[in-house]
C-alpha cells in the first residue's frame, strides 16, 4: 500500500489521467525502478521535488516483481503521429497541472535573415496564429549557417517552457537540432535542446530548468559544419509561471 506521506504529496501535486506519454515523443528527465508500485513511485516523486521540469510521471509494471517509473520531461512532442496513448492496464500516468501564461505574443521578434523579402517576417513567429497552412503565415530565414530567431520579452522573466508550433502543410523536418537559450545582459542560460527532426504539424514543448532567467529568447538551428539550413516556424510561445 502507498505510504500516507507519498500519497499526500501525490494528491497535492498530481492528478490521475487516462493517457500516457508516447515513448517516441518525449525525453524523460529521470528513470527509476522498484520492486513494488510505491517503491518505483517514490523514486520519481523524490526526483520531481527538485526539478521543476517534471510535469508528469509514468509508472509501469515490467514484471510481477518489478516496476519502472519515468519523470517527464526535457521536451515533449505532440502531433498526428504522437498523440497520447491509452494503456492503463500496464501503466498509470500522473500529470502535474501547469499554471503558466504565454508572454511572447506581439513582442519584438528578429530573424537572422528573412526568406523572400518580408513575406516570411519574424513577427509571424509570435502573432498568435497557430495554424500555418501556407508559407506566407510562417517565419522563415534564408538558407544559412545556424539561422536564429530572437524574441524580446521587454522585461526579465524566469522562463518555464518554450513551445514551437511547426508548419502544418510541409517542411516539418526543418525543425531539428534546436537550441533554446534565455539571454540577460549578455549572459546565456540554456533552456533546452530538441534533436528532432520534427514532422509537419508537430508541437514541441521544451522545458527549462531553474535559472533560465532573462529578457530574450534565442532559438538557433545548430547545423553541421559546412551545411546551411532554414529556420521555419509557425508560432513560438514563451511560458512563465502565473
Amino acid at each position: 500500500m502507498m505510504s500516507e506521506k507519498i500519497k499526500e504529496h501525490y494528491q497535492r501535486q498530481f492528478s490521475l489521467k487516462s493517457f500516457g506519454f508516447p515513448t517516441s515523443a518525449y525525453k524523460p528527465l529521470f528513470s527509476g525502478k522498484g520492486r513494488s508500485f510505491p517503491a518505483a513511485l517514490r523514486e520519481c516523486t523524490e526526483f520531481c521535488r527538485g526539478d521543476r521540469r517534471c510535469i508528469g510521471m509514468e509508472v509501469c509494471q515490467i514484471r510481477e516483481d518489478l516496476y519502472r517509473c519515468r519523470a517527464c520531461c526535457e521536451w515533449m512532442k505532440l502531433g498526428e503521429k504522437t498523440e497520447p496513448t491509452n494503456n492503463m492496464a500496464a501503466c498509470k500516468y500522473y500529470e502535474m497541472k501547469e499554471e503558466t501564461m504565454n508572454i511572447a505574443v506581439s513582442q519584438p521578434a528578429t530573424l537572422s535573415s528573412t526568406y523572400s523579402a518580408s513575406n516570411y517576417k519574424a513577427s509571424n513567429a509570435n502573432d498568435n496564429v497557430l495554424k500555418c497552412s501556407s508559407g506566407l503565415s510562417t517565419a522563415c530565414s534564408q538558407l544559412e549557417s545556424q539561422p536564429w530567431l530572437k524574441i524580446d520579452l521587454q522585461a526579465i522573466y524566469d522562463v518555464n517552457k518554450v513551445t514551437i508550433y511547426n508548419r502544418q502543410d510541409c517542411c516539418g523536418e526543418r525543425l531539428h537540432d534546436v537550441q533554446i537559450n534565455i539571454i540577460n545582459n549578455g549572459t546565456d542560460a540554456s533552456c533546452g535542446f530538441y534533436k528532432g527532426p520534427a514532422d509537419d504539424g508537430d508541437r514541441i514543448s521544451v522545458y527549462c530548468a531553474s535559472g533560465a532567467v532573462g529578457r530574450y529568447v534565442l532559438m538557433t538551428i545548430l547545423n553541421q559544419p559546412g551545411k546551411r539550413e532554414y529556420l521555419t516556424v509557425c508560432e513560438v510561445q514563451v511560458f512563465v509561471d502565473v
